[in-house]
């Protein structure tokens, strides 16, 4: 499972409530290949591959 469609900007969303309730749920599940997801978008130096 993807985590990219939970995220504010792919709702379209200008705040960031999605990407808190998406970082608890990640964190509250223990869902660690969703926070690896998350790590290794946000480590890519390439910005036009981040999500």
């Amino acid at each position: 499972m993807t985590i990219v469609p939970k995220l504010a900007s792919k709702l379209q969303r200008r705040d960031e409530e999605p990407n808190i309730e998406l970082a608890q749920e990640l964190v509250n599940n223990h869902n660690l290949e969703g926070i690896k997801e998350v790590i290794q978008n946000l480590s890519n130096k390439d910005k036009k591959k981040h999500f």
